[in-house]
C-alpha cells in the first residue's frame, strides 16, 4: 500500500465519523488533523511501500490496517471532545445571552424603582423637617425655663449668702456695715498690696461710711469674689486623707522546707515583687471639690420634658427614623444599579462565553 493510498483511505472513514449535527469549526479543526499524516503512519508506510525490501531479502509484514485503527481511533476521541467542548461554549453563550437580557430588564425596573424612591425621600425630609420645628422650639422653651429656674435659685443663694456676710461683717449689731468693720478683713484689699486703707474701703462702700442692708447689695457684688467667711478662717479646711491600706499577713513558707528546696528562681520574682510594690509609688490625693461644684450638684439636672413636649419629641423621632430607612434603601438600590451597570458592560469574550465565571471564585496555579 502506497503512502497516498493509505492517506485517502484515513481520512474518508474519519470524515463519516464526523457527527453530522456538529458545526464546521470542529470539522475544519479534524480535517487539518487528517492532512498531517502523523509520524507512525508515514513510518509504517515508508516501510509498507517495499522500498526497504528490495533485493535485500528481508520479509517485513503488512502493519498499515492496523496502524489505521489505532489512528482513526485517536482521531475519533479528538472529534468528540472537540464536539463536546463546541456545544458547552454554545450552551454558554445561551446562557450568558438570557443572562443578559435578565440583568438589562431587572436594572430596568431598579432604575424605575429609584425613582419612587427619590420622591419618598424628599417627601420624607419635608415631614420631618415639619416635625422638628415644633420639637425645636419646645426643647428651647424647656431648656429657658431650666435655666431661669436655676438662675432664680441662684439669685436666692447669693441673697441668702449675702445676708448672712452682712451679719459678719456688722460686729455691733447695729444694722450697718461701717469703714472700720470692712477693715477687719484684709483679703477685700481692692489692689492687694497688702495695705487696706480706709478710703479703699470706703471706696467699696460706695464712697459713704457706712451703708444698710439694702446698699450692701451693690457692695456685695464687688467684693463677694474675694471675701472669706470668719468661721472658714477660724476653722482650717478639713484635709482627705487616703484610706489606710490593709495588707494581709505575710508567712514565710521557707521556714517549714529546707533550703536547699527553695529553688533560686523565686529569689528573683522577690525582687521583682519588690520593685512593683504600690508602696513605692508616689501617693497623689484626689483633688478637693470646690463650693461652685457643690453648688451645682444641689441644683440637680433638668427635669424630664412635659407631655407635650414628649409627644412632640416622638413624633419628629418617628419622622426622622422613616427618613433614614429611606435614605438608606435608596443607598441600597443606588449600589444595586451601579453593580449591575459594571456586570453589564463587563467584557465577557466575543460571545460573553465566559460570563458564568463572573463574581465566582477560582484557583490559578503558576509555576512563578
Amino acid at each position: 500500500m502506497t503512502t497516498v493510498t493509505a492517506r485517502m483511505a484515513l481520512m474518508s472513514q474519519a470524515l463519516l465519523l464526523v457527527p453530522m449535527a456538529a458545526s464546521t469549526a470542529p470539522t475544519q479543526v479534524s480535517i487539518r488533523a487528517l492532512s498531517r499524516p502523523p509520524a507512525s503512519m508515514t513510518e509504517s508506510a515508508t516501510a509498507a511501500d517495499t522500498t526497504d525490501e528490495y533485493n535485500s531479502g528481508a520479509v517485513c509484514q503488512n502493519t498499515c490496517r492496523e496502524l489505521m485503527h489505532k489512528e482513526m481511533e485517536s482521531l475519533q476521541k479528538m472529534t468528540a471532545i472537540a464536539t463536546e467542548g463546541f456545544q458547552l461554549k454554545q450552551q454558554l453563550i445561551q446562557e450568558a445571552k438570557r443572562g443578559l437580557e435578565d440583568k438589562k430588564a431587572k436594572l430596568s425596573d431598579v432604575q424605575v424603582s429609584k425613582k419612587d424612591l427619590e420622591e419618598r425621600v424628599e417627601a420624607l425630609r419635608t415631614v420631618k423637617e415639619t416635625a422638628e420645628q415644633p420639637e425645636k422650639e419646645a426643647k428651647e422653651r424647656h431648656l429657658k425655663a431650666w435655666e431661669d429656674e436655676k438662675a432664680a435659685i441662684q439669685k436666692e443663694k447669693d441673697l441668702a449668702r449675702m445676708a448672712e456676710v452682712f451679719l459678719e461683717l456688722d460686729d455691733d449689731a447695729d444694722g450697718f456695715v461701717s469703714v472700720a468693720e470692712l477693715l477687719s478683713h484684709s483679703e477685700l484689699d481692692p489692689d492687694s498690696d497688702a495695705s487696706f486703707t480706709e478710703a479703699e474701703a470706703q471706696g467699696l462702700l460706695g464712697g459713704v461710711d457706712k451703708v444698710g442692708t439694702a446698699a450692701f447689695e451693690s457692695v456685695w457684688i464687688n467684693i463677694k469674689e474675694k471675701y472669706v467667711s470668719e468661721a472658714n478662717a477660724d476653722t482650717p479646711a478639713p484635709v482627705e486623707t487616703p484610706p489606710e491600706e490593709t495588707t494581709d499577713p505575710i508567712y514565710n513558707d521557707s521556714e517549714q522546707y529546707p533550703d536547699e528546696d527553695i529553688p533560686e528562681e523565686e529569689d528573683d520574682d522577690d525582687e521583682e515583687d519588690e520593685d512593683d510594690d504600690p508602696d513605692d509609688v508616689d501617693y497623689k490625693p484626689p483633688v478637693a471639690r470646690t463650693q461652685e461644684k457643690k453648688d451645682g450638684d444641689d441644683e440637680g439636672a433638668m427635669p424630664p420634658y412635659d407631655q407635650e413636649t414628649q409627644i412632640l419629641i416622638d413624633a419628629a423621632q418617628k419622622a426622622r427614623n422613616e427618613f433614614d430607612e429611606a435614605e438608606r434603601a435608596l443607598r441600597e438600590v443606588d449600589d444595586q444599579i451601579k453593580n449591575l451597570e459594571k456586570e453589564i458592560s463587563f467584557d465577557f469574550g466575543p460571545s460573553a462565553e465566559f460570563a458564568h465565571l463572573y463574581s465566582q471564585c477560582y484557583e490559578l496555579t503558576t509555576s512563578e
